[in-house]
């Protein structure tokens, strides 16, 4: 949905999600005061062509995509200091590899909501 398979650049119904994203985020003092990772993932598939040489450069480009786009004031005007971005290739599937569905729902990027210091201090507070 955020990019063509094997690229970087987000699609225009990719960025329409970002928009939404970051607007929702902004709206919300609480939402927009927390730190964020932008992780991406890829299926298992090798990936041996372009810049990128293999499945942990483009899934490490892909959520910099993702991130720029979002800290950036013309875009989606988040701040800076909250958002960092890892590349995880095919080390976290949420699907099998072994169909063209499974592989689809590998490829994406997450927006994971990092806990704070006092949060991982009194970890029952996250999980209630």
């Amino acid at each position: 949905m955020l990019f063509d398979s094997g690229k970087e650049t987000l699609k225009k119904e990719g960025k329409d999600i970002l928009l939404k994203v970051a607007t929702i985020i902004k709206a919300d003092p609480q939402l927009v005061s927390r730190d964020y990772q932008v992780a991406g993932d890829t299926d298992d598939q090798p990936f041996t062509h372009g810049a990128f040489k293999d499945n942990w450069g483009l899934s490490l480009m892909r959520a910099r995509e993702v991130l720029v786009f979002l800290i950036n004031p013309k875009e989606g005007g988040l701040p800076i200091a909250h958002w960092s971005a890892a590349g995880l290739a095919d080390t976290d599937p949420v699907a099998p590899n072994t169909t063209p569905e499974g592989r689809q729902k590998n490829r994406r990027c997450e927006l994971i909501v990092l806990p704070s210091v006092e949060e991982m201090l009194d970890l029952k507070s996250i999980t209630q």
